[in-house]
């Protein structure tokens, strides 16, 4: 079974931030509709949660919504995304989405949309499994 697992941005503080951070310092809390409460329940606009896929990269690393990923020997990079009931790779160039289970042992996560200050946006291909993403990454 996969360990479920968080991560946060702080739009303010432009810093990320792990689930041990997550449940001790900073008191916060999530629910499943993406929204952070702070202090009795007030709603704060601070924070983007990121879920865990259960993945780790070729490194060990653990993958996580909004990384930023590259895999060697098929030179794709993409994004990692949830779409349609569960995580997929999208790629910054139109293709299929990436298998990312299928892919494991070959990702190397890069970086992570908010850390490099990506901008994308989702494109809907005409093919039922085609997505992609379109922006630049700076690294």
């Amino acid at each position: 079974m996969r360990k479920i697992k968080f991560r946060a941005w702080d739009k303010k503080e432009k810093r990320m931030f792990s689930m041990d951070d997550i449940k001790g310092s900073l008191g916060l809390y999530f629910n499943y509709t993406n929204r952070s409460y702070e202090e009795g329940d007030k709603f704060v606009d601070r924070f983007i949660q990121m879920q865990y896929t259960g993945l780790k990269d070729r490194n060990g690393k653990e993958i996580y919504e909004g990384d930023i990923f590259h895999i060697d020997d098929k030179e794709v990079e993409g994004i990692v995304i949830y779409k349609n009931g569960g995580f997929k790779g999208a790629p910054l160039e139109p293709g299929s989405c990436i298998n990312l289970p299928q892919e494991e042992d070959r990702i190397k996560i890069i970086g992570n949309i908010f850390e490099n200050e990506i901008e994308f946006k989702y494109v809907e291909a005409p093919a039922v499994h085609e997505v992609y993403v379109t922006g630049s990454i700076k690294l």
